[in-house]
């Protein structure tokens, strides 16, 4: 199963369905089940003020799991940043990944992320098909 490693918050506003776009500077092809690892290093950017108030009902920025599998959700299609994202205050571009039916892991699994997207063991695939 592939995974991809995101900052936090953007991670948690995934797998708990308030981020449905994953922006990137390049494309991918592949669709289907997409595992989100959070970072250890959280996003280290200004965030605007829209997007705060959308995240952190979550919970402070601080206290976000790091370092972990969160979820999955389905990467459904990929595309270049035009004016059908502009309502869309999470999608930024250039590539805007969509995504759909996040599912939460009832225990986050530590491990270490990767860069780009990166396949998971069956053994550890199989773990978490236990925890969704």
């Amino acid at each position: 199963m592939k995974a991809i490693t995101i900052q936090q918050p953007w991670a948690s506003a995934i797998v708990t369905g308030i981020k449905k776009i994953e922006n990137r500077s390049w494309s991918t092809s592949f669709k289907g089940p997409l595992v989100i690892h959070a970072g250890m290093q959280p996003w280290q950017h200004g965030i605007s003020d829209e997007i705060h108030k959308l995240l952190f009902p979550i919970c402070p920025l601080a206290e976000l799991e790091r370092g972990v599998l969160l979820g999955v959700v389905d990467l459904v299609g990929c595309e270049v940043y035009n004016e059908s994202h502009a309502d869309d205050p999470f999608a930024t571009g250039p590539f805007c990944w969509k995504l759909e039916n996040p599912r939460m892991f009832k225990t986050p699994i530590p491990m270490k992320g990767r860069l780009g997207l990166w396949n998971l063991s069956d053994e550890i695939v199989n773990k978490f098909r236990t925890e969704v």
